[in-house]
């Protein structure tokens, strides 16, 4: 019997992340190449984990997942404006900045923003997953499921054949 997508279960799928209000396609690095996870540690959003829960290998999938159980909604809090000076020369729109956090140096990780706008005077920082704030369609087809390894689950990597 086939088993389904549950916890610690390794799932290889193809998929393709579409804004649901606009259909603006958002992701679709994994259209082609297939993406492996262990479903239940935390490395896909909620909502997509609980969408395809019980699916078997060759199930197709289309659902979406509101903000809450994706990337939370967008946090104002979360847009910085900087001189320019504080960031490396020639920072650009779309561009991905890696900033400490002042006082915890070396103790907590960088935070990561994304160039929203440059002007003469200031950076336009945005530290909220591009995806947040928006209820995200998931479309695509479940490739592989099985046990994860011991080795995987101690490690949280996919061993792929070859």
């Amino acid at each position: 019997m086939q088993q389904g997508v549950q916890a610690e279960s390794v799932v290889v799928l193809t998929f393709v992340v579409v804004d649901a209000q606009t259909e603006e396609i958002l992701d679709d690095a994994w259209a082609t190449q297939p993406y492996a996870f262990i479903h239940g540690r935390k490395q896909m959003p909620r909502g997509f984990e609980q969408g395809i829960a019980e699916l078997k290998s060759q199930d197709v999938f289309e659902f979406d997942v509101p903000p809450e159980l994706a990337y939370g909604d967008h946090n104002s809090q979360h847009v910085q404006k900087v001189e320019p000076g504080q960031l490396p020369p020639h920072v650009k729109p779309g561009m991905v900045v890696h900033m400490e956090v002042p006082g915890l140096e070396g103790i907590a990780p960088p935070l990561i923003f994304h160039v929203t706008k440059v002007t003469e005077k200031l950076v336009h920082l945005d530290g909220n997953h591009p995806f947040a704030g928006k209820t995200l369609r998931f479309m695509g087809k479940i490739r592989e499921v099985r046990p994860a390894s011991a080795q995987e689950l101690e490690t949280g990597r996919i061993n792929r054949p070859g």
